[in-house]
C-alpha cells in the first residue's frame, strides 16, 4: 500500500496537515523526521531510512530551517539542511517512484508590488530564497515533483497572532513594523490545497503552486483586523523597521495564483473570511 509521508510534522503546517488528514480519513498517513517519528529522517546528519516508503507514495517536504538569523549566521549549517540534505534525500526518493511535494516560500520571487504568478521569473531575495529556488531548479523537470510556494500562513497557533495574543494577555502594547506586505494564505485552504495535490496528483499537470491569499496585506492592516474580529484587548503601535530588518525579507510580495485556484476548486479565502470564521469556531 502507497503512504502519505509528511517530513516536518511537528511543525505549524505540519502538526495541522496530519490532524486534518486523519480528521479526512486519508489511509497510509505517516510522520517522518528526527523526533518520535514513524520513518526516521535527520536533513542536518544527512542520514535516513527510506525501505519502508514503497513506490507510488507521496512525500510531503515541509521540513527546512527559515529562520534569517540561522540562514544568514550560520549559512553553512542552512545550506547543509535546505540545499545539500534535501537535494539528496529528494533525489533518493524520486528514484523510488515517489512524488515528492516540496514545500518552498514566496521569498523565491523576490520583492515585487507587480503581481507575480506561478509562472513568473522567480528572483529569490536572502539566503533563505536563494536555497529554496535552487532546490526548486534542480527538479523542475522531473513529474513526481511538485512545488507549493507558501506565503504567511495564517491560523490558530501561527507566530504573528500568537505574539498579537501573548502581548494582549500580558497587557503590553506589541510595536508592529510597517510596509511588511505579503498574500496572506488561510490554513484551511493550505491544508485542501495539499489534500488536492496529493488525491488528485495527475489531475494537475502545473508544477509550481503558489500558495497565497486572494489580497496583499500588510502585518500592521492585519492587526487592525485581528483587533476587531478575534481580540479586542490588543493594543499595537507601529515603526519604521531598521535597514538591517529588511536585508533578507522583502518588504513586499505580491504573489498571486491562478494554480492554487484550480487546486481549491474556489478563490482562497479573505483575511476577513478567515478571521471571522475563528471567530466563531
Amino acid at each position: 500500500m502507497s503512504l502519505t509521508v509528511i517530513l516536518g510534522s511537528s511543525g505549524f503546517i505540519g502538526s495541522n496537515l496530519v490532524q486534518y488528514l486523519q480528521q479526512n480519513k486519508l489511509n497510509g498517513l505517516c510522520s517522518a523526521g528526527r523526533y518520535d517519528c514513524e520513518i526516521d529522517i535527520d536533513l542536518e546528519s544527512g542520514e535516513w531510512d527510506l525501505k519502508n516508503i514503497p513506490k507510488g507514495s507521496t512525500f510531503v517536504f515541509l521540513s527546512s530551517i527559515s529562520a534569517p538569523s540561522i540562514c544568514d549566521g550560520s549559512p553553512e549549517l542552512a545550506r547543509k539542511v535546505n540545499v545539500e540534505s534535501t537535494i539528496k534525500l529528494i533525489e533518493e526518493l524520486i528514484d523510488k517512484g515517489v512524488k515528492v511535494i516540496f514545500s518552498s516560500s514566496d521569498v523565491v520571487l523576490g520583492e515585487t508590488t507587480k503581481p507575480k504568478g506561478d509562472c513568473s521569473d522567480p528572483d529569490p531575495m536572502g539566503n533563505y530564497g536563494q536555497m529554496k529556488f535552487e532546490v526548486e531548479n534542480r527538479f523542475l523537470k522531473e513529474p513526481n515533483f511538485k512545488v507549493i510556494r507558501f506565503s504567511y500562513v495564517l491560523g490558530k497557533g501561527d507566530k504573528f497572532t500568537s505574539m498579537l495574543d501573548e502581548f494582549a494577555d500580558k497587557g503590553e502594547i506589541v510595536d508592529i513594523f510597517d510596509g511588511f506586505n505579503r498574500s496572506i494564505v488561510g490554513l484551511q485552504d493550505v491544508m485542501k490545497g495539499i489534500e488536492s495535490l496529493i488525491n488528485d496528483w495527475a489531475v494537475f499537470e502545473d508544477k509550481v503552486f503558489n500558495f497565497v491569499g486572494p489580497e496583499l496585506v500588510s502585518r500592521l492592516k492585519l492587526a487592525e483586523m485581528y483587533k476587531l474580529l478575534v481580540n479586542p484587548n490588543l493594543e499595537f503601535s507601529s515603526s519604521v523597521a531598521p535597514d538591517e530588518f529588511w536585508l533578507s525579507r522583502p518588504k513586499t510580495i505580491n504573489a498571486v495564483s491562478s494554480n492554487f485556484e484550480r487546486l481549491l476548486g474556489k478563490k482562497p479565502n479573505t483575511i476577513l473570511e478567515i478571521l471571522e470564521g475563528w471567530n466563531n469556531d
